[in-house]
Protein backbone atom coordinates (compact mmCIF):
# COMPACT_ATOMS: atom_id res chain seq x y z
CA UNK A 1 0.00 0.00 0.00
CA UNK A 2 2.74 2.45 0.85
CA UNK A 3 4.57 1.93 -2.43
CA UNK A 4 1.05 2.59 -4.44
CA UNK A 5 0.52 5.41 -2.34
CA UNK A 6 4.37 6.85 -3.21
CA UNK A 7 3.90 5.87 -7.23
CA UNK A 8 0.66 7.44 -7.10
CA UNK A 9 2.07 10.30 -5.77
CA UNK A 10 5.36 10.67 -8.34
CA UNK A 11 2.63 10.33 -11.31
CA UNK A 12 0.75 13.18 -9.93
CA UNK A 13 3.53 15.18 -9.12
CA UNK A 14 5.22 14.88 -12.43
CA UNK A 15 2.28 14.87 -14.84
CA UNK A 16 1.00 17.46 -17.53
CA UNK A 17 -2.34 18.45 -17.09
CA UNK A 18 -4.15 17.58 -20.91
CA UNK A 19 -6.26 20.49 -21.91
CA UNK A 20 -8.34 20.10 -25.22
CA UNK A 21 -9.68 23.39 -27.39
CA UNK A 22 -13.46 23.71 -27.21
CA UNK A 23 -15.17 26.74 -29.13
CA UNK A 24 -17.61 27.96 -31.41
CA UNK A 25 -16.93 29.45 -34.55
CA UNK A 26 -16.30 33.11 -34.00
CA UNK A 27 -18.94 34.87 -35.79
CA UNK A 28 -17.97 36.98 -38.49
CA UNK A 29 -18.08 40.55 -37.66
CA UNK A 30 -15.40 39.85 -34.64
CA UNK A 31 -13.69 37.52 -37.09
CA UNK A 32 -13.23 41.07 -38.72
CA UNK A 33 -12.18 43.13 -35.66
CA UNK A 34 -10.24 40.44 -34.33
CA UNK A 35 -7.93 39.87 -37.13
CA UNK A 36 -4.90 41.65 -38.71
CA UNK A 37 -4.70 40.50 -41.33
CA UNK A 38 -7.38 38.53 -43.98
CA UNK A 39 -6.21 37.04 -46.98
CA UNK A 40 -6.04 33.92 -49.22
CA UNK A 41 -2.72 32.42 -49.03
CA UNK A 42 -0.95 29.30 -50.23
CA UNK A 43 1.39 27.88 -48.03
CA UNK A 44 5.48 28.09 -49.45
CA UNK A 45 6.73 26.98 -46.39
CA UNK A 46 6.64 25.31 -43.42
CA UNK A 47 9.28 25.15 -40.42
CA UNK A 48 9.61 24.30 -37.36
CA UNK A 49 10.72 27.15 -34.82
CA UNK A 50 11.66 28.27 -31.69
CA UNK A 51 12.64 31.57 -29.46
CA UNK A 52 15.81 32.84 -30.13
CA UNK A 53 15.71 34.00 -26.33
CA UNK A 54 14.22 32.25 -23.58
CA UNK A 55 11.15 33.08 -22.12
CA UNK A 56 11.66 35.02 -18.64
CA UNK A 57 10.48 32.46 -16.74
CA UNK A 58 12.44 29.98 -17.76
CA UNK A 59 15.29 32.25 -18.82
CA UNK A 60 18.43 29.56 -17.79
CA UNK A 61 16.22 26.69 -19.34
CA UNK A 62 16.79 26.13 -22.94
CA UNK A 63 14.08 23.33 -22.89
CA UNK A 64 11.78 25.36 -21.96
CA UNK A 65 11.67 28.00 -24.79
CA UNK A 66 8.63 28.23 -26.54
CA UNK A 67 8.90 26.25 -29.71
CA UNK A 68 6.51 26.91 -33.06
CA UNK A 69 5.16 25.73 -36.42
CA UNK A 70 6.00 28.60 -38.50
CA UNK A 71 3.49 28.44 -42.05
CA UNK A 72 4.43 31.04 -44.89
CA UNK A 73 1.58 31.65 -46.89
CA UNK A 74 2.21 33.43 -50.39
CA UNK A 75 -0.97 35.68 -50.67
CA UNK A 76 -3.17 35.76 -53.98
CA UNK A 77 -5.94 38.30 -52.43
CA UNK A 78 -5.92 40.08 -49.10
CA UNK A 79 -9.34 41.74 -47.85
CA UNK A 80 -7.33 43.48 -44.57
CA UNK A 81 -3.91 44.14 -43.64
CA UNK A 82 -0.35 45.23 -44.46
CA UNK A 83 0.98 45.06 -48.51
CA UNK A 84 3.09 42.41 -48.01
CA UNK A 85 2.77 39.60 -50.10
CA UNK A 86 3.79 37.03 -48.03
CA UNK A 87 2.79 35.86 -44.22
CA UNK A 88 4.32 34.50 -41.52
CA UNK A 89 2.15 32.48 -39.10
CA UNK A 90 2.88 30.84 -36.00
CA UNK A 91 1.30 28.29 -34.36
CA UNK A 92 1.79 26.99 -30.83
CA UNK A 93 2.04 23.40 -29.92
CA UNK A 94 -1.51 23.20 -28.22
CA UNK A 95 -4.67 21.52 -29.18
CA UNK A 96 -6.62 24.99 -30.40
CA UNK A 97 -4.14 25.33 -33.22
CA UNK A 98 -4.75 24.99 -37.09
CA UNK A 99 -2.96 22.38 -38.41
CA UNK A 100 -1.67 23.89 -41.95
CA UNK A 101 -0.66 21.39 -44.57
CA UNK A 102 2.06 22.49 -47.17
CA UNK A 103 0.97 23.53 -50.60
CA UNK A 104 -2.91 24.09 -49.67
CA UNK A 105 -5.00 26.93 -50.34
CA UNK A 106 -6.52 29.12 -47.17
CA UNK A 107 -8.00 31.66 -46.10
CA UNK A 108 -6.83 33.02 -42.93
CA UNK A 109 -8.04 35.49 -40.06
CA UNK A 110 -4.58 36.07 -38.54
CA UNK A 111 -3.86 38.77 -35.69
CA UNK A 112 -0.70 39.90 -34.56
CA UNK A 113 1.43 37.76 -31.81
CA UNK A 114 3.44 40.89 -31.11
CA UNK A 115 6.36 39.65 -31.81
CA UNK A 116 9.22 40.47 -35.07
CA UNK A 117 10.34 38.45 -36.88
CA UNK A 118 14.43 38.19 -37.74
CA UNK A 119 14.07 39.63 -41.06
CA UNK A 120 11.57 42.43 -39.40
CA UNK A 121 8.53 40.97 -40.58
CA UNK A 122 5.42 40.98 -37.85
CA UNK A 123 5.37 37.45 -36.98
CA UNK A 124 1.31 36.44 -36.45
CA UNK A 125 -0.78 33.78 -35.42
CA UNK A 126 -4.67 32.02 -36.16
CA UNK A 127 -6.19 29.20 -34.11
CA UNK A 128 -8.88 26.54 -34.92
CA UNK A 129 -12.12 28.31 -34.20
CA UNK A 130 -11.36 31.87 -35.91
CA UNK A 131 -13.06 30.99 -38.99
CA UNK A 132 -9.46 30.18 -40.84
CA UNK A 133 -10.45 27.24 -43.20
CA UNK A 134 -8.75 25.09 -46.02
CA UNK A 135 -9.98 25.99 -49.63
CA UNK A 136 -10.66 22.90 -50.58
CA UNK A 137 -13.51 22.81 -47.76
CA UNK A 138 -15.53 25.70 -49.53
CA UNK A 139 -17.42 23.64 -51.97
CA UNK A 140 -18.77 21.44 -48.91
CA UNK A 141 -22.48 22.18 -48.39
CA UNK A 142 -21.43 22.09 -44.18
CA UNK A 143 -19.30 24.81 -44.25
CA UNK A 144 -19.49 28.56 -44.19
CA UNK A 145 -17.43 30.66 -47.42
CA UNK A 146 -17.01 33.86 -46.10
CA UNK A 147 -15.13 35.07 -49.96
CA UNK A 148 -18.59 36.97 -50.50
CA UNK A 149 -19.11 38.95 -47.44
CA UNK A 150 -15.40 40.14 -47.69
CA UNK A 151 -15.79 41.74 -50.82
CA UNK A 152 -18.67 43.55 -49.90
CA UNK A 153 -17.05 44.39 -46.61
CA UNK A 154 -14.13 45.42 -48.11
CA UNK A 155 -15.00 46.39 -51.74
CA UNK A 156 -11.36 47.34 -52.59
CA UNK A 157 -8.73 44.59 -51.56
CA UNK A 158 -5.34 45.65 -50.59
CA UNK A 159 -3.04 45.83 -52.99
CA UNK A 160 0.19 43.50 -52.05
CA UNK A 161 3.58 44.88 -52.83
CA UNK A 162 6.07 42.35 -54.94
CA UNK A 163 7.97 43.09 -58.04
CA UNK A 164 5.40 43.22 -60.39
CA UNK A 165 3.58 45.87 -58.92
CA UNK A 166 5.94 48.26 -57.74
CA UNK A 167 5.82 51.20 -59.60
CA UNK A 168 8.77 52.34 -58.79
CA UNK A 169 10.91 49.53 -59.38
CA UNK A 170 9.84 49.11 -63.19
CA UNK A 171 9.69 53.11 -63.35
CA UNK A 172 13.70 53.09 -62.40
CA UNK A 173 14.53 50.13 -64.82
CA UNK A 174 12.88 51.89 -67.99
CA UNK A 175 14.49 55.21 -67.56
CA UNK A 176 17.88 52.46 -66.79
CA UNK A 177 17.14 50.96 -70.09
CA UNK A 178 16.49 53.71 -71.87
CA UNK A 179 19.51 55.55 -71.23
CA UNK A 180 21.63 52.55 -71.79
CA UNK A 181 20.32 52.25 -75.24
CA UNK A 182 20.55 55.83 -76.18
CA UNK A 183 24.38 55.41 -74.99
CA UNK A 184 25.01 52.57 -76.50
CA UNK A 185 23.28 54.21 -79.97
CA UNK A 186 25.72 57.19 -79.38
CA UNK A 187 28.59 55.01 -78.94
CA UNK A 188 27.96 52.77 -82.24
CA UNK A 189 27.23 55.96 -84.71
CA UNK A 190 30.51 57.64 -82.84
CA UNK A 191 32.37 54.75 -84.75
Amino acid sequence: MRNFTLILFLFSAFSQTAIACSCGTVPFEEAISNSDEIFIGRIIKLEYDRDLLPSKTHESLPMFRQQYWVATLGVSKKWKGSKSSTIRVRQTKNSCEFEFQFGKEYIVFAESDGSIGWNGTKNYTTWLCSRTIDTFYLSEDWTWDDRDSLDEKFPNPVQTASFFNNWPVWSLLVIVSIGYCTFYIRKRSAL
